[in-house]
């Protein structure tokens, strides 16, 4: 694949290369600062989280113990769509979490989410 190659130098040689990671880094700031400002507002009665350096999800770590499962059964039910596990309150984690994955949500999507997470909890 040597025009491969030579086309991936090229794109570095140009500045083009350079160019798009930038934009890329200023477009996923934006949605990481988003959604963390989001959940912030939104779920700091239920959840704790770092916003992250980097990455394109926040670990939310659950004030409440034994409440994750339910809020994430009910969140399904609500239409929200989740793909992986919680992670569970045992010997070597503390708190009840899971990982809220934004880098491939809209601003809509991410308020329904919220929302949709935030009226799940309120029904205990």
């Amino acid at each position: 694949m040597p025009w491969m190659e030579g086309t991936i130098a090229s794109l570095m040689q140009s500045g083009e290369f350079s160019r798009f990671i930038m934009k890329a880094n200023k477009f996923y700031g934006h949605r990481s600062n988003y959604a963390a400002d989001l959940v912030s507002t939104e779920l700091g009665h239920l959840v704790e989280f770092t916003k992250p350096q980097g990455g394109m999800a926040l670990w939310l770590k659950f004030k409440e113990q034994d409440r994750v499962a339910g809020i994430l059964h009910r969140a399904s039910a609500s239409g929200l769509r989740l793909i992986g596990l919680p992670y569970l309150k045992n010997d070597y984690l503390a708190n009840d979490a899971f990982r809220f994955g934004f880098a491939s949500l809209n601003e809509q999507d991410l308020e329904f989410a919220v929302e949709v997470l935030k009226k799940v909890s309120l029904a205990k």
